[in-house]
């Protein structure tokens, strides 16, 4: 944990909003893609991968 909270010390400000929008349009783009698929199978792998998503930013959130 304490090499989680040096890294994010270590991550310049500048990029902070960079990153979470380059990572929201990633997320959109693959949300986007599983809904014209519409496959359950699809979805069962890209629900595990939001919720990891989201988890880590707002982890990210509250280390800073």
């Amino acid at each position: 944990m304490q090499t989680i909270i040096k890294l994010a010390e270590e991550f310049p400000w500048i990029m902070a909003p960079a990153s979470l929008i380059a990572a929201m349009v990633v997320i959109s783009v693959f949300v986007i893609g599983v809904r014209i698929f519409k496959e359950e199978g699809k979805m069962m792998v890209a629900l595990p991968i939001l919720v990891l998503t989201l988890w880590a930013m707002v982890m990210y959130t509250i280390i800073n």
